[in-house]
């Protein structure tokens, strides 16, 4: 199985983290087919084939299908590949069409494409209904093990941890919020192969006729990692992390109106809070979908997740312009210190030593790294991680970091 990704380190130590294989971003040109990251199928004879196309981190998903049931499936899937011993994945399922009380669309793993793989599924139902249920072998009968009724639109989850072993128990669960959430039923052990598949379900119950599911907030996530829209945003931000043994590549979508000011608005992808003084952020980023002279990509470390949290933030714009910014103090206006520019993709590093935070930018040697400044930032519950803006709160902008093994 693959490492999981880390991005705190004693600075005595360089951060060259274990990353993965650059993931495309999804630019203008690519908005109503599904990104390189999500790949659409039929799984089994389900009458019509199904669709999936994105916009503004939307997702329209079309599907038919007999039914996820029995000893085999029929039902359209968007998938990944994924090897990672520990995650979790993240939808929010806004509305589902009423083809027939039984149609419906959720979080699915899977040990193959195959009708009769084994399979574990978390999906809501027209009528609100929330179903937890699993296939343990191959052929053998799916299961029902919990449900509960929800309020559409409702956030969906399924968690998983094998680190030490091949079996995950994996944890379904549901949330209204994105905050507060409620396991529908028991941890379910799932034999995880080398590789697995994990994705978003849909079928009609009927395979004569297509249901049309939109979704937002698609998030394949390390386990100790989330996904929070910090101030107000239209769109529901997202990001999806992959990884091999040699590298490690974030793809994430937010939109909001900036990070500046005494308040920010983004999309902010991070890891739990670090105790360590002394640590670094250390990512290349590749690029930054220019939605707005003014969007903007980069790392950050944060004091809790309040709009006005103090923070500091090292990104690059569309143009490859890159700021150092901080807000010193909760409340306080946001404070330029520094700025560069470098052509994409280029290394962001990000390094605190105490409450004295500091950062700089290189291309590949970090020997020749450009000094962008220095600032002293107090911080209690530092999270570290990943900062998205489109500068525009009705428009998603995409940006894309990784770390290749040099």
């Amino acid at each position: 199985m693959l490492r999981q990704p880390r991005i705190s380190v004693q600075l005595a130590v360089p951060l060259v983290a274990a990353l993965v294989s650059l993931v495309p971003a999804v630019s203008a040109a690519q908005v109503g087919a599904p990104p390189a990251t999500w790949t659409s199928v039929s799984i089994g004879d389900v009458g019509k084939p199904g669709s999936a196309a994105q916009n503004n981190g939307v997702w329209t998903l079309t599907g038919s299908g007999r039914d996820i049931w029995g000893t085999d499936d029929s039902f359209q899937y968007m998938y990944r590949n994924n090897g990672t011993e520990a995650g979790h994945l993240i939808v929010r399922i806004d509305d589902i069409q009423n083809t027939n009380a039984f149609a419906k669309a959720g979080l699915m793993m899977r040990a193959s494409l195959d009708a009769d793989a084994p399979a574990i599924i978390l999906d809501v139902r027209p009528g609100g209904y929330v179903e937890w249920m699993a296939r343990s072998g191959t052929e053998g009968e799916m299961s029902y093990l919990g449900g509960m009724q929800v309020t559409l639109p409702v956030w969906l989850q399924l968690s998983w941890d094998a680190r030490g072993g091949t079996v995950a128990n994996v944890v379904g669960s549901v949330s209204q919020d994105h905050v507060n959430w409620t396991a529908v039923g028991p941890a379910v052990p799932f034999e995880l192969p080398r590789t697995y598949n994990v994705g978003v379900a849909v079928t009609s119950h009927d395979q004569a006729q297509l249901t049309t599911v939109h979704a937002d907030g698609l998030s394949l996530l390390p386990s100790s990692w989330w996904t929070d829209d910090v101030g107000y945003s239209r769109w529901a931000g997202n990001a999806t992390m992959a990884s091999s043994s040699d590298n490690f590549a974030i793809t994430a979508q937010g939109a909001g109106g900036d990070i500046w000011g005494t308040a920010d608005s983004f999309q902010f992808v991070h890891d739990g809070p670090i105790t360590s003084a002394h640590y670094a952020v250390i990512y290349r980023i590749v690029s930054v979908d220019n939605t707005s002279a003014f969007a903007k990509g980069g790392v950050m470390i944060r004091d809790g997740l309040a709009t006005d949290a103090a923070s500091v933030v090292l990104d690059a714009k569309p143009d490859g312009n890159v700021e150092f910014m901080a807000r010193l103090c909760a409340g306080c206006a946001t404070t330029y210190v520094g700025g560069a520019s470098l052509t994409f993709p280029f290394y962001l590093s990000l390094t605190r030593d105490g409450a004295v935070f500091t950062a700089a930018i290189y291309k590949q040697d970090p020997t020749s790294a450009i000094a962008v400044g220095s600032v002293n930032v107090p911080m209690d519950r530092p999270f570290p991680g990943f900062a998205v803006t489109s500068h525009d709160p009705n428009r998603v902008t995409t940006a894309v970091f990784d770390n290749p093994a040099r």
